[in-house]
């Protein structure tokens, strides 16, 4: 993002918020797991008209991100949902979610979140410089590994892991599908008059 560096009162990097900020501006819905500095950011820096929910565990992080958009002057309307049932409080799909709520919960909202990516759509996982939420990330990688079209692991030297939804994708067995011979793929000896000889 070019120009002045994005104003926030809170626990992420300018880096993070770069690579949030260029997300969200092509989002035309967004859901996080975490209020605070990041919830600024998207508030900031998604389309006008497109919404933000957040999924939050702690009224008082809620409180204190309203005030700091007062303090920053920030007006765009965010939803604010109670973590517990969010998934039944929430509908439809998202372009970008962002798991970054409190730590023990961020792998099970990441598989509830999940089903909620729109195909083409991002999630993000945030503070994956730590080895445990890279375990998440990677973990949910591995749960939904045939719907994943990218991951990028703490690209342009943000905390962020990014990975990207496509439609689901069956396991083909290429051997198989293609017609070859075992010992095509190395599991038998080839003919011996392969080459003319």
């Amino acid at each position: 993002m070019s120009g002045p560096p994005l104003r926030y009162i809170g626990d992420i990097s300018r880096e993070d918020a770069a690579l949030l900020a260029r997300a969200a501006a092509g989002a035309r819905r967004i859901l996080e797991f975490g209020a605070g500095a990041s919830t600024q950011v998207l508030a900031r820096s998604a389309p006008a008209g497109a919404e933000i929910v957040t999924v939050e565990t702690k009224p008082a992080w809620v409180e204190r991100t309203r005030e700091n958009f007062r303090r920053l002057g920030i007006s765009r309307e965010v939803r604010f949902v109670p973590y517990r049932g969010f998934w039944r409080a929430v509908e439809g799909s998202f372009d970008l979610i962002l798991d970054d709520g409190v730590d023990r919960l961020r792998a099970r909202f990441a598989e509830r979140a999940w089903p909620m990516l729109a195909v083409g759509g991002s999630m993000f996982f945030h503070d994956t410089r730590r080895p445990r939420d890279a375990r998440v990330a990677l973990r949910q990688v591995e749960r939904v590994f045939l719907e994943v079209a990218s991951v990028e692991l703490n690209p342009e030297g943000t905390n962020l892991t990014v990975v990207r939804k496509q439609e689901p994708q069956r396991y083909v067995d290429w051997n198989v599908a293609e017609g070859r011979g075992r010992w095509e793929y190395g599991h038998a000896d080839p003919p011996d008059d392969l080459w003319g000889k």
